[in-house]
């Protein structure tokens, strides 16, 4: 493997289907949607909450920021599409 830039160093695959949905889009379903994070101290501290664009904003919800998130995945292709790049 000596003829592969960098291959001596360890390699670290954070989050594939998202680096999947950037190379094949066809891989999963998106829709917009109004996403926010709870910030605010308690149980439900970190949560994300999100509502469909055709809803508009939730209520508290004026930060929110409209993002493209994925809702469906064709797993088998998604599981093909890795297996194979992982395999070159």
């Amino acid at each position: 493997m000596a003829d592969r830039p960098f291959s001596d160093l360890p390699a670290f695959f954070y989050d594939p289907l998202a680096a999947a949905a950037i190379v094949a889009p066809s891989v999963s379903t998106k829709g917009q949607y109004y996403v926010d994070v709870d910030s605010n101290p308690g149980i439900n501290f970190g949560a994300s909450v999100r509502q469909s664009k055709d809803l508009g904003r939730f209520p508290g919800g004026d930060k929110a920021g409209l993002i493209t998130v994925q809702t469906a995945v064709d797993t088998a292709a998604f599981y093909e599409l890795v297996l194979s790049r992982l395999a070159q």
